[in-house]
């Protein structure tokens, strides 16, 4: 599949909404009144996870931006492909997770190897990990500086597969991600793909 096919079939997928509460009625969260929360409910945030790993059925991911774990919850329910998940919550950034919800949100789906680490990208426990396969999906949909973002960005990309896709979210709502993003494809000579979802999200395989 090519990214322009991977690009229209997603984008008619998410035309066709599914009620996200469907794909979280278990999921932990640390309030419950966040189940009524927009990006909770909204059909064209965690869908498109759900959307993407029935498509491009990956063995092997890296998530960058752990949280609550909804996004790898959302992808595993949807792709029984996935036999390593590697996720990372960033301790620099503003809002801090712990690992624990997050880990207990994706084993709902998915009994493979699982790994999440708080900390930095460059930590050596994390470093160990990631250099131990290549990956055939990395997601970064976190919000970070300008230089950081393309540290994420570059560091995931040295350890993906020849034909990997590398995924990148807050593409329209975080200045410094799309100027990352755009800049980073543009010095490897991949034209990114966009699909409209609630926070923009952009896809380039490797």
């Amino acid at each position: 599949m090519t990214p322009a096919e991977l690009k229209d079939r997603l984008s008619d997928l998410m035309s066709r909404p599914i009620n996200p509460r469907v794909l979280l009625n278990s999921a932990r969260l640390i309030d419950e009144a966040d189940r009524r929360a927009s990006a909770y409910t909204d059909p064209a945030y965690i869908p498109f996870y759900y959307h993407l790993g029935k498509l491009i059925a990956p063995k092997g991911v890296v998530e960058v931006g752990l949280r609550l774990g909804l996004t790898g919850a959302a992808l595993t329910r949807s792709c029984v492909s996935i036999e390593h998940y590697l996720a990372l919550q960033e301790s620099k950034t503003d809002e801090f997770y712990s690992t624990r919800l997050a880990r207990a949100n994706i084993r709902d789906h998915f009994k493979g190897e699982l790994y999440t680490h708080a900390g930095s990208v460059d930590d050596d426990e994390f470093s160990v990990r990631l250099e131990a396969r290549e990956w055939d999906l990395v997601i970064v949909n976190d919000e970070v500086g300008y230089d950081h973002h393309l540290l994420l960005l570059e560091t995931m990309w040295s350890n993906m597969s020849l034909g990997g896709w590398l995924v990148c979210d807050y593409i329209q709502s975080h200045r410094p991600a799309r100027k990352a993003w755009d800049g980073f494809c543009k010095a490897r000579n991949r034209t990114p793909e966009f699909v409209s979802t609630r926070y923009g999200v952009s896809i380039v395989q490797k």
